[in-house]
């Protein structure tokens, strides 16, 4: 029973990594075929932001499939980073990015200062949140500009990896249940395209 528990383990985090490797891999080949130009000043930010997640649950020694979502969103955020840099998106350092910098300067001191994880996770997250704001707001207005299957494959790997994630504490599973709802938000607007083709 246990080998098959441990088995059972196994199959479900290598799922969650396929999907969520699916999600980055909708985003790269959107900057190939030049439907997304992503900003490469976000992308800068954003991949500090999943670096700062990474080192996050490491250090609080989540489960396996959240270990594992943060390391695809380290690693797909890399892509995406490098794929800026060859796509003629934006070169904007704006607000968002300012905002989101500044958090994460705030979360390096804090750990540099002192060991706690869960504030740096929470920081990080909160940073990631302000940086998407305007993507948030775009989707509102536009919910055609979006790549529905980028945000769909990350909701599923994020929600499959919270149903097997224990929910004793929050922070067992706050960095799986943000992007349950983010990235599951994102997919809901995003799908309002296809009922207005309707």
């Amino acid at each position: 029973m246990v080998r098959f528990h441990v088995h059972a383990q196994k199959m479900i985090t290598s799922f969650i990594i396929i999907l969520a490797l699916a999600s980055y891999a909708f985003g790269i080949y959107a900057i190939i075929k030049k439907t997304y130009k992503p900003n490469l000043f976000s992308r800068v930010v954003w991949l500090a932001l999943g670096v700062n997640s990474l080192f996050s649950v490491i250090q609080l020694q989540n489960n396996k499939a959240t270990l594992a979502i943060a390391w695809v969103a380290a690693f797909g955020s890399f892509l995406i980073f490098l794929g800026s840099l060859f796509s003629k998106g934006n070169r904007i350092f704006a607000r968002n990015e300012i905002i989101a910098s500044v958090l994460l300067v705030i979360s390096l001191i804090i750990w540099l200062v002192a060991d706690v994880p869960i504030i740096n996770l929470s920081i990080g997250l909160i940073a990631h949140f302000v940086g998407s704001l305007p993507t948030l707001i775009r989707v509102i207005h536009k919910p055609s500009e979006e790549n529905v299957l980028f945000w769909l494959f990350f909701a599923l790997a994020s929600l499959l990896a919270f149903i097997v994630t224990p929910k004793d504490s929050l922070k067992e599973y706050m960095y799986v249940l943000y992007y349950v709802i983010f990235d599951g938000g994102m997919t809901l607007l995003s799908l309002r395209q296809y009922s207005k083709k309707a």
